[in-house]
């Protein structure tokens, strides 16, 4: 998707409809980044035209996430997108050409997500947004269509990480270690669902006994959150016995827990399709024996077929930040390989795989 020769592709972001495909790039296709600031462009698949939706200087600006049809986008930036932001890095969400600054400092290196229509955007702040958080603890927010700011966990205590949202905007999923209503008294690191409307919060799995490299780790849910994806090193089901990081599906429906990268060990990134069908991961295994210099690749998971599709092939390079359509149509990701020759400088590019070309 991106012809460059010098400056960096990053953090692709696929609307979920397949319209858009959001990413972060340092180059200057449109000679509106002459300075090589990070900046956020928008490619319309349809169309196919490039705009540059930020213009700014001496600031950096970093991942987007989209809603399902594209028109509402969150990201992180210290620019001063609005005219009265503070400084340092706030998150913006842009709706219909107009930034507003989402209230709070988000956490650095912190997850954020927007539910399918784009009203509901949850993160993690440890500021005192909405007076519910005097003791400064990085707690859950939810930042609404109405421009109000509601705080969703209330620990006091514990670190809580990772967050995400059902594409339908009732759940919120996100890792903890706090003891929220005496689920978790030795302060595991666990994984929390809250049900937004009865304001309930359940325990899903421990992810480590300890904390540890996990609390920002893959985390997903699909449309109405009957699965749930998590990363974690504890023997869950008796598949994992050295303790390796693999992933997990969690049937919020069934009430059933399954290992689900047996094959591919360790695996530390995914997104998960809102139909709940297919898994897109990143892994260094070799499940389809394609993979025997164990490089960094990219590979789909098609639960109904029971099948895994490895969807790069490539050596000594990095391939990485998958991101997926809600039907699983197209996958989009950051790589430095040179995939047909149209990479022979191994600048970081943002390609586009259509599903249909891995035979699915």
């Amino acid at each position: 998707m991106t012809f460059t020769e010098s400056g960096q592709n990053q953090s692709p972001a696929l609307a979920e409809n397949g319209s858009h495909l959001f990413f972060i790039s340092t180059s200057d296709p449109l000679g509106l980044n002459g300075d090589g600031n990070r900046e956020l462009f928008d490619f319309k698949l349809a169309g196919g035209t490039l705009t540059q939706l930020t213009e700014t200087i001496d600031s950096d600006t970093l991942s987007p996430v989209s809603n399902f049809d594209g028109s509402v986008v969150a990201l992180v930036s210290s620019a001063n997108l609005t005219g009265s932001d503070p400084e340092g890095f706030n998150l913006f969400v842009l709706s219909s050409s107009l930034f507003s600054r989402v209230p709070g400092t988000p956490e650095p290196g912190g997850r954020y997500e927007i539910d399918h229509a784009g009203t509901r955007l949850v993160y993690i702040s440890s500021d005192d947004i909405t007076g519910e958080n005097a003791d400064g603890n990085p707690e859950v927010f939810l930042f609404d269509s109405d421009q109000n700011a509601h705080q969703i966990s209330q620990t006091g205590s514990g670190l809580n990480g990772q967050v995400t949202i059902s594409g339908d905007g009732s759940w919120v999923a996100f890792h903890s270690t706090a003891d929220i209503g005496g689920l978790n008294p030795g302060a595991d690191e666990v994984v929390y669902l809250h049900h937004l409307e009865t304001g309930t919060t359940t325990l899903v799995a421990t992810v480590r006994e300890a904390p540890g490299d996990l609390i920002r780790e893959s985390l997903q849910l699909d449309f109405d959150a009957s699965l749930i994806v998590f990363a974690s090193r504890e023997d869950l089901t008796g598949l994992n016995p050295r303790g390796d990081k693999v992933l997990f599906v969690f049937n919020r429906t069934k009430q059933t827990l399954a290992q689900v990268t047996t094959v591919l060990g360790t695996s530390d990134v995914a997104d998960l399709s809102a139909d709940g069908r297919l898994l897109l991961m990143a892994s260094k295994k070799n499940p389809v024996k394609l993979n025997r210099d164990t490089n960094r690749e990219i590979f789909l998971l098609d639960f109904l077929a029971e099948k895994v599709f490895q969807v790069t092939r490539s050596l000594e390079v990095l391939n990485m930040a998958p991101s997926l359509t809600a039907g699983g149509r197209l996958i989009a990701f950051r790589s430095n390989a040179d995939f047909q020759g149209q990479n022979p400088d191994g600048n970081f590019e943002i390609y586009l795989v259509a599903c249909s070309d891995l035979g699915n």
